[in-house]
């Protein structure tokens, strides 16, 4: 009978021992160097978030990350779809030095006999195995680097997994099945001895649409609706993003940098969606950046894409190459004064327009307060602040 008092009692505590692990939050191992995450949230216009003057909050998570962070209001996109922009990213390049500027876009012309396709057209550009980007110049200097994407574009095929020791190519995956891709590499990401660099790639917000509850409400008028929908695939995805905050630790010693590709319209100028053209609601993105040392601060500095590299190289220590576009951030995040390199500075986007426009080019500058747009629907001037 002691014997079998003995062996029930150390069942009991190996029990109580293993729910305690289970409900304990996981911690990273001490490690030198600084880990890097970067969230690039496709699709996501800054003005449909809370904390950039959405009329209600849509992503209550990264409105509390954004209490201790550096936003920057003026942050802009070098396109307005998804390869080149986070091409540059990446390389912090603009489209036409990258080569990023054609995507996987099939367009069939008009149909013959039978309703067989007379021809296709393909257009597909691959980022330069020649030019090394984040992954690799983070890897360099002895990262473990992982990424995850869940947009067709940021696939290997289009060379964006160059660099990574780790990346997982989920085609229109959700959050939360990118948290559980996560968590059979939490192991490994946690107990690393050096630092470590995360890339998500998150595909939640862009349509085709879903209809998220509890956040989506139905509207009558379908515009109004489709913004609905738009805004629950936020906080859905904000809700999901949190969870992989808790299970992989990003505490205030992470430097977590979360960004956007590009916006979205909804009518503003007569489209809809991302199809086409340069304006404010596709070229504005959100860039949010916080960890060690940032200076909690709104940023109303014209900044790009173009700068999350060689910001993030400099905060890790990282000489950057020679002959990038981008400029680093760090004398911003520390709250100096802009310098004549920032404000005497001229910003690009472009977009190759693509059906039955192959070869059509549209061309943005922004200084300050003004725009010039030149493209397919002419030459257009901006003033931004009217």
């Amino acid at each position: 009978m002691r014997l079998w008092s003995r062996v029930r009692s150390l069942a009991l505590i190996a029990v109580f021992a293993s729910a305690g692990c289970t409900d304990a939050p996981n911690e990273r191992a001490p490690h030198a160097g600084i880990d890097v995450v970067i969230v690039l949230i496709d699709t996501l216009r800054p003005d449909h978030l809370g904390f950039y003057g959405h009329e209600r909050e849509t992503a209550p998570f990264l409105a509390e990350r954004a209490l201790n962070a550096a936003l920057f209001d003026r942050a802009y996109s070098t396109s307005s779809w998804t390869a080149p922009a986070t091409a540059s990213l990446f390389t912090g390049l603009y489209p036409k030095r990258h080569g990023v500027v054609a995507g996987v876009f099939v367009e069939e012309n008009k149909l013959g006999k039978n309703s067989m396709p007379v021809s296709l057209e393909m257009s597909l550009s691959r980022l330069p195995a020649t030019i090394p980007g984040i992954a690799s110049l983070l890897g360099e200097t002895g990262y473990r680097t992982y990424g995850i994407a869940t947009n067709t574009h940021i696939s290997p095929e289009l060379g964006f997994d160059s660099g990574f020791d780790r990346f997982a190519y989920l085609r229109k995956a959700t959050v939360e099945e990118v948290g559980a891709t996560l968590r059979e590499w939490a192991p490994g990401m946690l107990a690393s001895p050096g630092p470590t660099f995360l890339y998500l790639h998150l595909n939640d917000v862009h349509g085709p649409y879903k209809r998220h509850a509890p956040w989506y409400q139905e509207k009558s008028d379908l515009l109004r609706d489709e913004i609905s929908a738009y805004d629950s695939g936020i906080s859905y995805l904000d809700a999901g993003l949190q969870k992989i905050a808790t299970e992989l630790d990003w505490n205030d010693d992470t430097l977590f940098v979360v960004v956007s590709d590009h916006g979205e319209e909804f009518r503003e100028h007569g489209g809809i969606h991302h199809r086409g053209g340069l304006h404010q609601e596709l070229t504005r993105v959100l860039l949010m950046i916080s960890g060690p040392g940032i200076k909690a601060q709104r940023i109303t500095t014209d900044v790009s894409l173009i700068d999350v590299l060689p910001t993030t190289l400099e905060l890790a220590g990282i000489d950057l190459p020679l002959g990038r576009d981008g400029v680093s951030l760090v004398p911003l995040l520390a709250g100096d004064p802009p310098s004549t390199d920032f404000t005497d500075r001229v910003l690009f986007a472009h977009r190759l327009e693509k059906a039955k426009r192959f070869g059509d080019e549209t061309w943005a500058a922004i200084r300050g307060r003004w725009k010039l747009i030149d493209g397919v629907k002419g030459t257009e001037l901006f003033d931004l602040d009217n």
